[in-house]
């Protein structure tokens, strides 16, 4: 029976290395570290819980490398690889589809956009595309909520509004990253 836990973007970003090309569990965390950096905490042990998850929604599959001879299993240096199936090839363009879960340091965002580069310019192109809707839609509702909000104290409405303010602010600067990336990524399309 196939496991249906929620999955975890730092899985989804295991998905994405794995379309990239086959790997075993600790090449994928130092593939990780190359590609994020210090921006996405990602150690080997999640990379380990991200590949049974995946076994688990049978999105990958273990195999052996016709490299690996006895002689190397004997020796310890046997690795088991992990490669990904049709359906987690399904799966990872259907999450890229999905609208990103807004959190502190945006790493979903970041790990949505270091993992779409597998799939090519476009898939790159429309996750920047949809994060940018979003953001739009953001920014009006709260420019909706200001207008409903002017019978309130003095010291509570300024407060709405600084907060209003400070989110609008972070929203115009996604915004502008949104157009930023969108113009760098049409350079690849051209």
């Amino acid at each position: 029976m196939a496991d249906k836990r929620p999955i975890s973007p730092h899985t989804w970003m295991v998905l994405g290395l794995l379309i990239e090309r086959p790997s075993y569990g600790y090449e994928l965390h130092a593939r990780s570290r190359r590609r994020f950096g210090n921006l996405i905490a990602f150690g080997t042990t999640q990379a380990y819980q991200a590949i049974n998850t995946l076994l688990g929604q049978s999105m990958i599959e273990a195999f052996e490398p016709p490299e690996s001879a006895p002689s190397q299993r004997r020796k310890r240096q046997f690795r088991i690889y992990y490669r990904v199936t049709a359906a987690g090839v399904q799966a990872f363009k259907a999450w890229l589809a999905q609208p990103v879960q807004e959190d502190s340091r945006n790493a979903e965002l970041l790990i949505r956009l270091g993992s779409a580069g597998v799939i090519g310019a476009q898939a790159l192109h429309q996750v920047v595309k949809d994060y940018q809707a979003q953001c739009n839609r953001r920014a009006k509702e709260l420019d909706d909520e200001d207008e409903r909000e002017p019978s309130r104290r003095r010291a509570l409405a300024a407060a709405i509004e600084i907060i209003a303010a400070e989110q609008r602010l972070e929203i115009e600067t996604q915004q502008r990253w949104c157009e930023l990336a969108l113009r760098r990524i049409e350079t690849l399309e051209d």
